[in-house]
């Protein structure tokens, strides 16, 4: 059963992904390519399914693949706040949006990353087994720190004096019972010295260490010798800590004054009378629990808490504190829970059953105190009454409420008003996001088309028309991102589109390399969609037809600008192409023709040792 309040162990191998994607087509696209890496996956088209989904514990997820804008409803970093709210699942972004707001509202939630749509699969098939790897090193550094803070508040709560040193005999740690025990203000006056500075005869610390080097321990009286020169006996036990290797690597050490063992001895009688006058007469509620639900003590001042006349009667009628005393049976549940993971609870709240069964919330101070003898653990601790105080954070969450709605209506005035001056920008953005995200649709309804095609032909021909939408898509990308929205960074541009389409023909078993030369040049959306057309034929038959023979060699792409004349090459310095090949074979040249005359420009190309093609057109 999946339970919200652990952390999630990771599997050695995690496979179990929740992909929250709004568009169908698009989701299809990814679930086929997710499961092909061997990932099971459930899918979630809004951010509110997703969220039912992970809190109804029905899927054994891993990881959740997060779309950023999911339509209507609540968006990507929202749906991931409030997944994290409840469980520990990692979370991913994948989105096709880029912009920096989006990056800024991504960084507000914890997530272990961000990859871009479209990205190449090896690239997201790396995010993922990166995100479940920092999420592994981040619960075994948690259960890390948590185990050293424990440690070092055992040392330090110790009613017994504790001290450590290294193999030299020097003091490198003491808790304050230390400090206290010998008479001296702060850790400085004590750390760095050697400890036979502290006995009566020095000798005995040569003594004792002897013993520790052949028996690994020694327990007997010592005369130590406080920090105003007095002198006290103490009970030592004394233990050799060793390294990796079994070499001594230094001490610890436990004392007990004998003189103060004493003292609480001729004592005891008062002190037990003392505590039963402040345990009666005390304001707070004072209880002691089992942990299978029954009181086993409590004060006046408890009883009466809960409208019952004495201490007695209420214990008497509680068999099931659970049950009876809690609204909610499974807050004493999480209490129990708490304090078997770190025996002691500050300030845990609430809401409980007086009696006659009216309600009230009460703040519980408890720790837990582990059986010796018997082996049985026991809880004990105060309450307070703080309904009032609860009654009065409701009122003021009411009035925040109410200053919140103030302030978006505000903002939803100011909104307005700005939109009458930024509407043009916004719609033009917003056609943009919608022309990319018509061309990803039909990109994907390609790719499912071509898989179902056995023909390697046919297949290729829809890969080389897919090549193509993707040109023109990374055109409104781009735009979408820019704050100008008529023209073009084609550096940027073109470094993009390369690498995509090189990684999209570049075949497994060759080596070749790719290498992008370009001017900062900017350019009208019109001729720099052209741009890409011709970029994509150029590059992909330089790829496939230019290293048949050897696949071994390098693609050079140069955009450059001189004197109003835009110049674009693609070359090669494979095989090489026979005349007849460039005026007939269907390689896409006759395209480009067109596509650079469309442009205003001309088209060029040449094969000696390898192959050139040039586009020049004016600016």
């Amino acid at each position: 059963m999946f339970n919200p309040f652990v952390s999630r162990s990771l599997k050695e191998r995690s496979g179990y992904i929740l992909l929250v994607e709004d568009d169908r087509i698009i989701a299809a696209t990814e679930v086929r390519l997710l499961k092909k890496l061997g990932y099971a996956v459930t899918l979630a088209t809004s951010g509110r399914e997703a969220v039912d989904l992970v809190k109804s514990g029905s899927e054994n997820l891993d990881i959740i693949l997060m779309d950023i804008d999911l339509g209507q409803g609540i968006d990507g970093t929202v749906t991931a706040g409030e997944i994290q709210a409840f469980c520990d699942i990692p979370v991913l972004f994948l989105s096709g949006i880029s912009d920096p707001e989006t990056i800024r509202r991504i960084d507000d939630v914890f997530s272990y990353g961000f990859v871009v749509k479209g990205s190449d699969i090896t690239i997201l098939d790396a995010s993922i087994k990166m995100a479940f790897r920092l999420h592994r090193a981040n619960i075994e550094l948690k259960n890390k720190e948590r185990e050293l803070l424990l440690l070092s508040n055992s040392f330090d709560s110790s009613g017994n004096a504790i001290a450590i040193s290294g193999p030299d005999a020097v003091l490198r740690y003491v808790n304050p019972a230390f400090i206290k025990m010998w008479g001296y203000t702060v850790k400085d006056e004590v750390l760095g010295r050697s400890i036979s500075e502290f006995w009566k005869e020095p000798e005995h610390a040569s003594f004792v260490a002897r013993s520790l080097l052949m028996k690994d321990g020694w327990t007997g009286e010592l005369a130590a010798k406080g920090g105003d020169g007095s002198t006290f006996t103490v009970d030592v036990s004394t233990s050799l800590v060793k390294d990796v290797m079994n070499r001594p690597a230094g001490i610890i050490a436990t004392f007990r004054s004998n003189t103060a063992r004493k003292l609480a001895d001729e004592s005891v009688m008062e002190n037990e009378e003392r505590f039963r006058s402040l345990f009666e007469n005390a304001l707070e509620g004072i209880f002691q629990t089992t942990p299978d639900g029954r009181y086993l003590n409590m004060n006046p001042a408890f009883a009466s808490m809960f409208g019952y006349d004495s201490p007695e009667e209420m214990i008497v009628s509680i068999t099931d504190i659970g049950k009876q005393i809690y609204v909610d049976p499974q807050a004493r549940e999480r209490l129990k829970s708490l304090l078997q993971q770190t025996e002691l609870v500050k300030d845990y709240e609430a809401e409980v059953y007086r009696k006659d069964g009216t309600k009230f919330w009460i703040s519980i101070n408890a720790r837990l105190i582990r059986g010796e003898d018997s082996g049985l653990d026991r809880y004990e601790g105060t309450n307070i009454d703080i309904t009032e105080r609860k009654l009065a954070g409701e009122r003021l969450a009411e009035q925040q409420e109410k200053l919140l709605q103030t302030n978006r209506q505000l903002e939803l005035l100011n909104s307005e008003l700005l939109s009458s001056y930024r509407g043009k920008d916004l719609l033009l953005k917003e056609i943009n996001h919608r022309i990319r995200n018509n061309l990803n649709m039909i990109s994907g309804i390609l790719l499912l088309e071509a898989e179902k095609l056995e023909d390697e032909k046919y297949r290729s021909f829809f890969n080389d028309v897919r090549a193509r939408i993707n040109s023109m898509s990374t055109v409104y990308d781009r735009l979408y991102q820019s704050p100008d929205l008529e023209n073009i960074n084609l550096a940027e541009y073109v470094r993009s589109l390369t690498m995509s389409i090189f990684t999209s023909y570049k075949p497994a078993d060759s080596r070749i390399n790719i290498h992008v030369d370009a001017d900062d040049i900017r350019l009208d959306v019109k001729r720099a969609g052209v741009l890409g057309l011709i970029l994509n034929e150029l590059v992909s038959n330089a790829i496939k037809h230019g290293f048949i023979i050897d696949k071994t060699g390098k693609v050079n792409v140069r955009l450059k600008e001189s004197e109003g004349i835009i110049t674009l090459d693609v070359s090669d310095d494979g095989s090489g192409i026979s005349k007849t090949k460039n005026q007939s074979v269907s390689t896409g040249l006759p395209l480009v023709k067109m596509l650079a005359m469309q442009a205003g420009g001309v088209f060029e190309i040449s094969s000696d040792q390898g192959t050139t093609a040039s586009v020049h057109f004016r600016r």
